[in-house]
């Protein structure tokens, strides 16, 4: 790989984040966000899951968005070897010209009993908004969850384990992130 290949793929990862953080974009003005999941291991790509209802003429549907990057598209399209980020050349701030992040907005059709089973159950989970023991790191995988409704929202973030006494919604978010891998 060359330098300017590099610095590609460098840049193109910080373009990347930015594009999976804000997730499935829709005009439809009868469909609402629920729930986001945000999946962030520390050497592969984030993943975004966001679970939508859609409430229009009486008829209510429920579906999952992964957001999610095509790596592999990518490295082909920078002629890449998946891996392969050796260069000798010192010169690694090139800016891309004409190369997008291939981003993939995966959309999965829920049933009702799904969706009520995960907004239930996070109901019933209560945390203290002051973590305690909490775990810190470099690497590993950091994890975000979002829940809004109407004004009302919270943004929960944590690393691995998260705090002790938070481990009834970690573990449970974890659970949600591999139901969720297996319907994609």
């Amino acid at each position: 790989m060359n330098s300017n290949d590099f610095s590609s793929l460098r840049w193109m990862i910080g373009d990347v984040d930015d594009l999976i953080k804000r997730g499935f974009i829709t005009n439809d003005k009868y469909c609402k966000r629920l729930v986001q999941i945000m999946y962030m291991p520390a050497f592969q790509p984030m993943v975004n899951w966001e679970v939508f209802k859609v409430d229009s003429n009486k008829v209510t549907e429920y579906f999952v968005v992964k957001t999610f990057w095509d790596k592999n598209e990518d490295e082909k399209k920078l002629g890449i070897i998946s891996g392969d980020f050796r260069t000798n050349d010192s010169v690694l701030y090139t800016i891309p010209t004409g190369v997008e992040p291939t981003i993939i907005n995966k959309k999965i059709q829920v049933n009702y009993d799904f969706v009520e089973s995960v907004l239930s159950r996070l109901k019933g989970i209560k945390i203290s908004p002051f973590p305690y023991m909490c775990p810190f790191g470099c690497d590993g995988t950091s994890f975000k969850l979002s829940l809004k409704d109407s004004w009302h929202y919270i943004d929960i973030g944590w690393w691995e384990n998260g705090p002790q006494n938070w481990l009834e919604l970690t573990e449970f978010v974890k659970e949600v992130i591999l139901t969720l891998d297996k319907m994609s």
